[in-house]
């Protein structure tokens, strides 16, 4: 399995946030608070009411941009943004967009009900709602873009060119294709690589190296030892230990296991073929 610590995408590519809410969420609240409001600012500081208005609308910004941070990591962790943009912006429209509006019109409802204002006589429909939309579409916005920017053109065009891997056999270097790629396994420090046709091959890179090149659909890291790919594994067993024993093809000199704590992120990983 990939280490914990490159597993979360706020550590892999580096989102840099603090700035939404340092300086952004706060601005937005007063920004909404006073749009529509035709007081004066000495008046609006002179009404109790304002104070609450505050209150209650950064509450409101800061839980969404809280939420749309959480429910953006998990969209980007469940789906690969540059294959699945499509799936992904579907995730965001109902998720990241729709849910966080519901939840604001639903709060400012019992906020207004608390303060014995009707809902006929407020604006929560024709200014508070479109706001929120455009709040939640703008931090929705604003987070997928940093996602794209944590794979650089670089790192682009290193997954488009990564097809294949040059390992060695004697004196010979030989070009394999990923796709025949069974799994990758260390043995006394170095990394051989393992063909589907039984082939073995000296491919001395350490894992994390390995693993940046690898598609994380097709290939899982079992423990400290293999890296195999989906075709390879034939079938896995749960033992007492909790832990699950794997039978690979071609098969292993040693019983192979995923531990406890990263098998149901295995069982996953399998089941989404």
């Amino acid at each position: 399995m990939k280490p914990k610590k490159e597993s979360t995408v706020l550590d892999e590519g580096k989102i840099r946030d603090k700035w939404l809410f340092l300086f952004v969420y706060p601005m937005l609240a007063l920004l909404a608070v006073h749009f529509g409001n035709d007081n004066t600012l000495l008046k609006l500081l002179g009404m109790p009411s304002y104070y609450t208005d505050v209150l209650f609308t950064l509450l409101c910004v800061y839980g969404c941009g809280c939420y749309i941070k959480w429910i953006s990591s998990w969209i980007y962790k469940r789906l690969n943004h540059d294959k699945n943009l499509t799936r992904a912006l579907k995730y965001h429209l109902v998720l990241g967009l729709l849910v966080p509006a519901l939840f604001v019109v639903c709060a400012e409802w019992i906020y207004l009900m608390v303060l014995g204002i009707r809902i006929s006589a407020s604006s929560i429909f024709y200014l508070e709602l479109p706001l929120t939309i455009l709040l939640c579409l703008l931090i929705n916005m604003t987070y997928l873009f940093m996602y794209f920017r944590t794979k650089t053109p670089k790192t682009w065009e290193k997954e488009i060119q990564k097809r294949s891997f040059a390992a060695k056999e004697g004196h010979h270097t030989i070009n394999i294709p990923m796709s025949e790629v069974a799994y990758f396994v260390k043995r006394n420090k170095f990394t051989f690589l393992i063909t589907k046709k039984g082939g073995d091959y000296l491919y001395d890179q350490p894992f994390k190296t390995i693993w940046k090149t690898l598609p994380a659909h097709d290939f899982f890291q079992l423990n400290r030892q293999i890296i195999s790919s989906r075709e390879s594994i034939v079938q896995c067993t749960k033992t007492k230990t909790r832990r699950l024993k794997i039978k690979l093809s071609p098969s292993t000199d040693d019983a192979v296991y995923v531990a406890k704590v990263n098998a149901t992120k295995f069982l996953k990983w399998l089941d989404n073929s």
